[in-house]
């Protein structure tokens, strides 16, 4: 690998961890000290997600009015159905995946208001034992055994690390897993 690309990669990873540490943070003493609530919170960082998401996807087209292929097409009926078809397929699957993000979200916040943030990220990085489990159900797809054997320390560590959480409460506990 060259080195430019492994220091961009370094830089875009560390970037990442920063701003995800940052929020993590914020999103704690937000909630504990300045007294914030759950659903104002998450519905500031969805609203802000979805104007962030609309500029980058409708951005070129509020900046760009001129088509590249410099002329227009007339659709035939056909494809028009296929059109619409295409767009209620990406509607419904989009309103799957936003109601999934937000209750991940919110969950996630009502977790951070309970327990400590170390408690709460521990109970999320249970999310690979997770994905194997419902991948099996859902998509009726098995791991390879070296998948299923390396995720063993790392559901007995997130065991002993919740057993011996001083903050532990139920709901902090039960919205971390759902989150």
């Amino acid at each position: 690998m060259a080195p430019s690309l492994l220091l961009q990669q370094a830089f875009w990873l560390s970037l990442w961890y920063l701003c995800s540490g940052g929020t993590l943070f914020l999103n704690k003493i937000i909630l504990t000290q300045l007294n914030g609530d759950v659903q104002v919170l998450g519905c500031c960082q969805m609203a802000t997600t979805a104007f962030l998401g609309a500029v980058k996807v409708y951005g070129s087209k509020w900046f760009c009015s001129s088509s590249p292929g410099g002329g227009a097409t007339t659709p035939t009926k056909h494809s028009k159905e296929s059109e619409r078809v295409a767009t209620n397929a990406f509607r419904r699957n989009m309103l799957l995946v936003a109601i999934m993000r937000s209750s991940t979200i919110l969950l996630g916040l009502v977790s951070l208001a309970n327990v400590a943030a170390s408690f709460t990220e521990t109970i999320k990085a249970s999310a690979p034992f997770f994905t194997v489990i419902f991948t099996r159900i859902i998509l009726r797809q098995t791991t390879s055994v070296q998948v299923n054997i390396s995720l063993t320390p790392v559901m007995v560590g997130l065991v002993l690390a919740s057993a011996t959480e001083l903050s532990f409460n139920m709901i902090g506990f039960g919205a971390a897993v759902r989150s």
